[in-house]
């Protein structure tokens, strides 16, 4: 279970760093908000 939910957080997280590098807009944003949003919901 706990490798399913690594699984589908790293593949958000890739999703979200091709998103935000292609669009070019709050890069660096988008990826701090997804750590800080991962760290809070595994914690």
């Amino acid at each position: 279970m706990w490798h399913l939910l690594e699984l589908e957080l790293r593949q958000a997280f890739l999703i979200a760093s091709y998103v935000s590098y292609y669009t070019g807009f709050g890069e660096k944003y988008l990826v701090k908000q997804f750590f800080n949003d991962s760290k809070i919901g595994l914690l």
